[in-house]
Order: C-alpha cells, then sequence, then structure tokens
C-alpha cells in the first residue's frame, strides 16, 4: 500500500483513529494523508470579496485548524512524510470519496461515530455512500480504540471467487505484522455442504494467495452478526473484515447484505474493514 488517508472531524474523541491511522501507515510505510472536508460559510449579498477569494480564506482557516489539531494530538510525530489536505464541500461523502478518488488512496480510515462527536463520519447516509462507492477498502476504528500490532484478522467469507480478491488485499495488512488470517463462515439452516464449500474455497484460495498465515474455521449461531460478533471476542481479534456485495446470490450474503457493516458497527469495538467489490 502506497497512500493511506484518514478523514477527520478534528474533534477530541476521533484522536486514538487518528493515531491508529499514523501508526497504521507507518507500519505499511505509506504516505499518510489527513484530510478535512468543510462547508464554506454562506455568502453575505453585502460582501466586498469575490467568492474566489472567500473560498481560498476559507480553506487556508480549515488548514490551520487541520494543522493545530494534528500537531497537538500526534505532536513530535508531524513531519514532512504527514500531508494535510482541505476540501470544500457541500456533502462529507462526496468530499472524501472525490479525493480518495484523486489522490489514487489504497486505503480509507474513518473513525465511528460515537455519543461524544459531533459530526461522526460513520454515521447514516454519509457512511453509506462512502461504503458504497469507495474506489479503496474502508477501514472504520472505533473512537475509543487504541492501536496494537494487529496479530489476529477475521474475514467473514461467503466461500465466493470474489472473497478471495478481498483476502488478496487483506493479506497487504496482514503481511507487515505477520498477522493471522481467520477465514470464518457462519452457515445459515439452508445450507447443506458448507464443509465441501470450505475445501473447495481452501483449494482456490491456495492458488490464488500465497500466504502461510491463513486458518479456515466454520461456527455455528442463530445469528450471523451476533456469532461474528461472540467469535471475534473469542479469539480476540484485532480487525474484523468484510465485503460490501451486490446482489448476492446465496443466503449468506442476502442475510449479511448492506445493513450488516452497520449493525456489527453497533456492537463492535474493534476496527472494520469493508471491502468494496466495485473496486475489484
Amino acid at each position: 500500500m502506497k497512500t493511506i488517508i484518514y478523514a477527520t472531524d478534528c474533534t477530541r474523541h476521533a484522536t486514538p483513529a487518528l493515531r491508529y491511522a499514523y501508526y497504521l501507515s507507518e507500519a505499511l510505510k505509506a504516505n499518510f494523508i489527513v484530510l478535512s472536508v468543510f462547508n464554506l460559510p454562506p455568502i453575505a449579498v453585502s460582501t466586498i470579496r469575490p467568492p474566489k477569494q472567500l473560498k481560498k480564506m476559507a480553506a487556508e482557516e480549515q488548514m490551520m485548524v487541520l494543522h493545530n489539531y494534528c500537531s497537538r494530538y500526534l505532536k513530535d510525530r508531524m513531519g514532512p512524510h504527514i500531508t494535510l489536505d482541505v476540501i470544500a464541500s457541500p456533502s462529507i461523502s462526496e468530499g472524501i470519496l472525490k479525493r480518495t478518488r484523486a489522490l489514487k488512496a489504497d486505503l480509507l480510515i474513518l473513525g465511528m461515530k460515537d455519543e461524544h462527536t459531533l459530526r461522526g463520519y460513520f454515521s447514516g447516509n454519509i457512511a453509506s455512500a462512502i461504503l458504497e462507492e469507495s474506489p479503496c477498502p474502508v477501514l472504520m476504528v472505533p473512537n475509543p480504540y487504541r492501536y496494537r500490532k494487529p496479530k489476529t484478522m477475521v474475514y467473514a467469507t461467503d466461500f465466493e471467487e470474489r472473497d478471495i480478491k478481498a483476502i488478496k488485499q487483506l493479506v497487504l495488512l496482514a503481511a507487515p505484522y505477520g498477522a493471522e488470517i481467520r477465514v470464518v463462515h457462519i452457515p445459515t439452516q439452508e445450507e447443506y455442504a458448507g464443509m465441501e464449500q470450505m475445501e473447495w474455497f481452501k483449494e482456490m484460495l491456495d492458488q490464488e494467495v500465497d500466504y502461510p498465515n491463513i486458518r479456515f474455521h466454520m461456527i455455528f449461531a442463530d445469528n450471523i452478526q451476533e456469532g461474528l460478533s461472540m467469535y471475534t471476542q473469542d479469539v480476540k481479534a484485532d480487525v474484523l473484515a468484510m465485503l460490501e456485495r451486490e446482489n448476492s446470490r446465496t443466503v449468506f450474503g442476502k442475510l449479511f447484505h448492506r445493513d450488516r457493516v452497520k449493525a456489527m458497527e453497533s456492537r463492535s469495538n474493534i476496527p472494520l474493514l469493508s471491502f468494496n467489490e466495485r473496486s475489484f
């Protein structure tokens, strides 16, 4: 990975996510860009300054806010390897997506909204738009979460070929740490050939992915989200990864389609990594 973007609203409670993004970029030896999206203030009819000048002044003011924020919470870690970026946009999600595309980011990091956050990026329509349209994987970090070197990453699979492409990208995150990837599947009541599918998927993955530290698990639970939540706690997972699927044909995919990230976010205390199959 060459470029990591962390989008922030510059609130104090989002600082653990800022530090997490910084340490991850250091471990991956990636360019680290801290992005802030802001709305232009309304322009009074009586103003004598042209709109272009007002936009420039607003951007400079926001850049100062962002610089002070990063300097305060990253302290002596600030340096030339960190790029600060601001963009004016009436839509937070569109602003983030525009810069993510323009800068050809390999990973986008957001802080999850909590009760302390005034305008968390991972909330409502903002989250939906970013998860559906992002040209790169999106890593969502709970605001209270403190960075630690990941040892275990869990990937929720549906035994589909597109899962293999997502796991390939997950390896890029796991390999620098030597982290174990646990590929887990939760069969539904309508599913009868889970073990056979797992063996087929193992063979396919072995042919496509050269990473020795991958394990496979099948767990049984009445509810997919609850099963995953319990499993990640049991194995002390550091990251839970999932694929944002389009029109999944399988039972698992249909149950775990679209709303699954939102459902997991409400009960997750570890970073969630979402892959969008559109980006493959």
